[in-house]
């Protein structure tokens, strides 16, 4: 399970606007029961929330703790402000979890005309175009994510996706990335590639080892030696003995020491 730490300016944020109510909806979206409860009172505490909302978020969390209760106050919320994008998102989250996929999409879309440069809704309406089977149509919206360079946008969005959705993005970045390494080697497509490892091993749950171990030669071969270490470390701490990952971190370190010494003698 994925923890979301919760800064000062987090609540600084949630003095002058929703910030309070979208972090807890989205933990009772995602069944972080524990974490939305505790946000809660502390939220209380610090007069960021205060009792109406307290006592509304009281009865949401002990009695409609689901998708629907979600909803419900998310559309709330929008109504309220048809401006708030992160309700309108949190809406979105909310219909696919009920499985109105259809209906999800249309307020990502919407909330996309009017800002379509936000990752976190190219992410969600690639996910339901891959999953309503338009898999071109997918792969251009996580094009545009890539572009933008905000890869990390599908972090907090894992706890949403269900696990037969996670597997059919994880497949799909997968199988793009080795398409884009089997037809091309400049250093521009071995970045693009690494991008659709990235968003494998973050659907995966954070694991993948066949793509780790990818995206390592990737970052070894654009002379990211140390990141590549990194994911060949990834392998090692869950499989000790894997045989590609010790000798290609091996590789690393040879190469690491060849270049000091190279220095030295520069030196």
């Amino acid at each position: 399970m994925m923890i979301i730490e919760l800064s000062d300016r987090d609540f600084c944020g949630a003095r002058y606007g929703k910030t309070y109510h979208h972090l807890i909806l989205t933990y009772i979206l995602a069944s972080r029961w524990d974490e939305g409860v505790l946000l809660l009172l502390l939220a209380f505490y610090l007069k960021v929330v205060f009792f109406p909302s307290f006592f509304f978020f009281f009865l949401l969390y002990f009695f409609f703790r689901d998708a629907l209760g979600v909803y419900q106050l998310a559309s709330l919320l929008m109504e309220l402000d048809p401006s708030d994008e992160a309700s309108r998102i949190l809406c979105a989250d909310a219909l696919y979890q009920m499985g109105w996929v259809e209906e999800a999409h249309k307020l990502l879309s919407l909330a996309l005309s009017r800002n379509p440069q936000r990752s976190p809704i190219l992410a969600r309406l690639a996910l339901l175009q891959l999953k309503k089977g338009f898999m071109y149509d997918g792969n251009q919206l996580l094009k545009k994510v890539i572009k933008i360079g905000d890869t990390s946008c599908l972090l907090p969005i894992m706890d949403i996706f269900k696990d037969e959705d996670r597997k059919l993005m994880q497949t799909h970045c997968r199988s793009r990335a080795l398409s884009i390494l089997k037809n091309k080697r400049e250093d521009a497509d071995i970045k693009e590639a690494i991008a659709y490892l990235s968003f494998a091993i973050i659907a995966s749950g954070g694991y993948a080892e066949d793509c780790l171990l990818i995206r390592a030669q990737c970052y070894g071969h654009l002379g990211q030696k140390k990141t590549a270490i990194f994911d060949f470390n990834a392998v090692l701490k869950e499989d000790p003995g894997n045989v590609h990952a010790l000798s290609g971190r091996g590789l690393i370190y040879l190469a690491l020491k060849q270049q000091k010494v190279s220095l030295l003698i520069c030196w």
